[in-house]
């Protein structure tokens, strides 16, 4: 499988610690497995799908399966399971929006708990414009505020993630009212 390589032109490294370059400790990274994604300044709006491939601020979050691609330098790419696209950050239009092929993007966190999603070594991120609901969320130099931080939110399906599964589709499903939830590898 292809991963897809955005044209972000020169290589700035991403300053978001006090340590210029410095690199993340593996301690800092999340694990492989389905999350909801939720912004730190406005804690009620979650990474969504639109109508028209652009992921958007949402008060119902979409789930995303996270494939954990380097622990030591936070690289990873993250599908919406509910659409089986990618999330991708498009240089051009400047928004993030969903493909089929995977973007390998860097999570960098100094505390584990609050990420910044961004191109390998490059000071363009993912921030949320404001709190409406549908509110676009924008690629752009990383603004002061905290809008440009992510927490990654396990979702409860009563089941751990195998390390093994490199990359599965994780939906929900009711039978006899009972919620079950159903992995099938892609």
């Amino acid at each position: 499988m292809m991963r897809r390589q955005a044209n972000w032109g020169t290589n700035n490294p991403l300053s978001i610690s006090t340590q210029q370059n410095s690199q993340p400790t593996m301690a800092n990274m999340i694990e492989s497995g389905c999350y909801n994604i939720c912004n730190v300044m406005y804690s009620d709006r979650y990474i969504c799908m639109s109508g028209n491939h652009e992921f958007v601020g949402h008060d119902v979050p979409d789930k995303f399966f996270v494939h954990v691609v380097d622990k030591v330098k936070h690289l990873a790419t993250l599908k919406d399971t509910a659409t089986g696209l990618y999330l991708t950050l498009d240089p051009e239009t400047h928004k993030v929006v969903g493909k089929t092929e995977p973007e390998v993007l860097q999570l960098s966190s100094e505390d584990g708990y609050k990420f910044v999603i961004h191109p390998q070594n490059v000071n363009q991120v993912a921030y949320l414009k404001d709190n409406g609901n549908w509110s676009w969320i924008y690629v752009g130099p990383a603004p002061q505020e905290d809008r440009k931080y992510w927490t990654f939110q396990t979702t409860n399906y009563g089941m751990s993630v195998r390390l093994m599964i490199q990359e599965c589709t994780c939906t929900t499903y009711s039978e006899n009212g009972k919620g079950r939830t159903r992995w099938r590898r892609t």
